[in-house]
């Protein structure tokens, strides 16, 4: 007998009004179960860690604001990279549970019964045009999906790549001149301090 399965997600308030409408499109209904994780611990542990992480971000940045040498910038520069990727996974987890808790999947498998027979109106037969149709919606979220992980496994390092080796150097001048002004600017201030002292 044919049969096939299907994953959908409904808004976890919806779950049981998505389950009496499944159950009243089928002849017959062989098993149904029902099954959740609680994840409230994981969740408070995320949100802690999460808590520590953006303190020893903040450190960081300070520190990273009031040293002198560029291999002490480097340095600090190069844990906050580490530390702001950390806090970007551990937010990515907190949105998984947070997306999780918000909808309910429900799995489903199909049987037909023997003494069904495709729909056939003068050699048409529509559930071959809509098996077609819903292959071809699941290969073009396949493509998608594929490029979105070639994508940030491929784009996004090089661009960080590049923003450390040009960002950095450029931070590091502009951070001189606006030193070197602001010298240049107290000892311009202080000649003429100076000047009306002597006048």
């Amino acid at each position: 007998m044919p049969e096939g399965s299907i994953t959908v997600r409904v808004p976890a308030e919806k779950l049981h009004d998505a389950l009496a409408q499944i159950k009243s499109d089928v002849v017959d209904v062989r098993s149904e179960s029902i099954s959740g994780q609680d994840v409230t611990a994981d969740y408070i542990d995320l949100q802690s860690r999460l808590r520590n992480l953006e303190a020893a971000e903040a450190r960081l940045t300070e520190i990273m604001e009031q040293a002198e040498k560029t291999e002490d910038v480097l340095a600090v520069f190069e844990q906050l990279t580490y530390y702001r990727e950390q806090i970007e996974i551990v937010r990515g987890q907190m949105r998984y549970y947070e997306e999780s808790a918000a909808y309910a999947a429900i799995s489903v498998r199909l049987i037909a019964e023997e003494t069904i027979q495709p729909i056939e109106v003068g050699g048409w037969k529509p559930q071959g045009t809509a098996r077609d149709a819903i292959q071809n919606l699941i290969y073009f979220y396949q493509g998608f999906v594929n490029f979105l992980i070639w994508l940030v496994l491929n784009i996004l390092p090089k661009l960080a790549t590049i923003a450390i080796v040009f960002g950095v150097p450029i931070w590091l001048l502009v951070r001189g001149i606006r030193r070197w002004n602001a010298r240049r600017k107290a000892r311009k201030e202080a000649r003429q301090e100076q000047m009306k002292q002597q006048g």
